[in-house]
């Protein structure tokens, strides 16, 4: 009976080994990052100011995919991953014009399905919700209007502003 000898350890698997385990380290220390805060109820900008230095890395660090392929370390086209990866960034800061509404939305129709529930407990609970309700109007254009900004500030301007 053959057997097969192990396979080698090259410096190129070793090096893509560990530039995984570096990126997935970062993402789940982000990860942990995120759960300790959650317990305190921080507000968005809390939770931006401690999670975004690891994100940034990995991030930043994804722009060596990019290096990767053109340099045949990986299986894949240089174009296709230059534009997932720079994409990333842009689709972060976009997919929240459709999506932020969206969530406004529903959070304030099952608040205001939930009206008639809690007003069995107490009638005081139902004008309360009434109060939120009226609350999301100014909220939510306060927040989407900060998250404008700072897609801008990203992103700069769009080109329709630069004419």
């Amino acid at each position: 009976m053959a057997t097969t000898p192990p396979p080698r350890l090259t410096p190129r698997t070793l090096y893509l080994t560990l530039y995984n385990a570096l990126l997935f380290t970062l993402w789940l220390t982000t990860l942990f990052q995120l759960l300790a805060l959650l317990p305190s109820h921080p507000s968005p900008r809390t939770i931006f100011t401690h999670i975004s230095p690891l994100a940034r890395w990995a991030q930043t660090l994804a722009l060596l995919e990019v290096l990767h392929s053109a340099l045949g370390l990986v299986k894949a086209p240089v174009g296709t991953t230059a534009i997932q990866v720079f994409t990333r960034v842009i689709q972060v800061y976009t997919m929240f014009i459709p999506l932020y509404p969206i969530g406004i939305g529903a959070e304030w129709w099952l608040m205001y399905l939930s009206i008639e529930h809690v007003g069995k407990i107490s009638p005081a609970l139902a004008y309360f919700f009434y109060f939120l309700l009226a609350l999301y109007v100014p909220g939510a254009y306060k927040m989407f209007t900060y998250m404008l900004h700072q897609r801008r500030k990203v992103l700069g301007n769009t080109p329709a502003k630069r004419e």
